[in-house]
Order: C-alpha cells, then structure tokens, then sequence
C-alpha cells in the first residue's frame, strides 16, 4: 500500500503503478469555478464540483453521476471529473470506464488521454497505457512532455 494524491491509499500490483500514481494531479475545475459569475453559484453543478475542489471525491462522484443521469449539458465534462474522482479515490477501473464514455471528438480529448493512460497504468493494464502514452507524444499535445517522461521511466523500469 502507497499513499498518492492527498494522501489517498493505492494497493500497488506492481513497481510500474507507484509510477502512475506519481504522475497523477487532479486536474482544474473548468465548468464551475468557485470564483466564477455569480450565475453558478447555489447551482448543483457548482456544488458538486465545489466537493471535488476540496477532494470530497466519494461525494462528488455522487452528484456527478446524478448530474450526469439528468443532464444533456456537460456531459463529457462530467464524465471527464467523475473518472477523475475516481481515480483519486482509487477506483482505477471504474474510472477507466468513466474516461471511455466520453465522446472522443471533444475538445477534452487530450486531457481524457492523459488521464485514461494513468487510469489504465494503475489498474494493472499498463500495456494499454503505454499505448495510449505515445499517441500522446505522437499528437504532440499539451500532455506531452509528461507522457515522455513516463515512457522513459517505464522503460528503465521493465
């Protein structure tokens, strides 16, 4: 057992998982920034995404499916948070899931390549993730930098 982002605990299947954890940083609350237009505020979007600033991922990850069940707006943004909830909360194959529901036309689709391969590394599936890690690099996007430096730690490592 390791302890990741704020201190949450990780079962480590093997050397290369702690390196997935390491790279994992919850990434910023776009849709509903608490400093945001008052229009948000009292809104159950901020309020979900509120419990996911202040790391309340179980209950976020609550709300979030709740807003995604009744809701047609967000929807992969949504998505994108609840798998990003989950895994801060170390469920690693659920947010895998979450990550693959999102629409891959979406403009968040780099960040859901990022995160997914930290998903897939940390359940186990790190064949996948390595996949997933030089499309990264290959599209040469905002995550590249860190994709690359993972690859190059994966391999010293296997």
């Amino acid at each position: 057992l390791i302890f990741g982002f704020d201190n949450v605990p990780y079962l480590v299947v093997n050397n290369s998982s702690v390196l997935f954890v390491q790279y994992f940083k919850p990434y910023p609350n776009v849709i509903a920034p608490i400093n945001r237009s008052s229009e948000y505020l009292d809104s159950e979007l901020s309020n979900v995404m509120v419990l996911y600033e202040i790391g309340q991922y179980e209950d976020a990850i609550l709300g979030l499916n709740t807003l995604i069940d009744s809701s047609k707006d967000y929807h992969n943004e949504l998505l994108f948070y609840k798998g990003l909830s989950l895994l801060a909360s170390g469920n690693s194959h659920e947010a895998v899931s979450s990550f693959e529901l999102m629409d891959l036309s979406c403009d968040m689709e780099n960040r859901r390549k990022w995160y997914l391969s930290l998903a897939l590394g940390q359940s186990g599936d790190v064949t996948q993730a390595i996949r997933m890690l030089n499309d990264i690099v290959s599209d040469r996007s905002h995550f590249m930098t860190y994709a690359e430096e993972l690859l190059d730690e994966l391999s010293i490592k296997e």
